[in-house]
């Protein structure tokens, strides 16, 4: 299955150093890939997906990435985050939540879209 972020607004850019809780497990599961895409960039921004557990505010646990993922200057070019190989890490138990952490500069971005691939335990 699949966990999205989608900015559906162009006015609704994200901000830089915010995080957003995009998906709540509702069982047992691994993350298997991360993808990013926009239709423009008009900067070049970063997103890291964060595991949050418990009581953890959003972006306040541990990333599933190795490094954040840069949207591509070239517009409409998925960029594929490298997944962490901790299998602790990417793991989710029920009740965990992923949010996103954005950073760089995020400028104009338009259309962009964060997926999540998952699979059960």
């Amino acid at each position: 299955c699949s966990a999205n972020w989608q900015q559906f607004l162009d006015a609704n850019v994200p901000v830089s150093g915010s995080s957003y809780t995009f998906f709540i497990a509702d069982r047992a599961y691994r993350v298997k890939a991360v993808s990013t895409i926009a239709s423009s960039t008009g900067a070049v921004p970063t997103v890291d997906v964060i595991k949050d557990t418990g009581t953890t505010a959003p972006g306040g646990g541990s990333s599933v990435l190795t490094g954040a993922a840069t949207f591509s200057a070239p517009a409409t070019t998925v960029v594929t985050g490298t997944v962490s190989s901790t299998i602790a890490t990417i793991t989710l138990a029920a009740g965990d939540r992923l949010s996103l952490k954005w950073g760089g500069t995020v400028g104009s971005i338009t259309g962009a879209i964060v997926s999540v691939e998952l699979v059960p335990c």
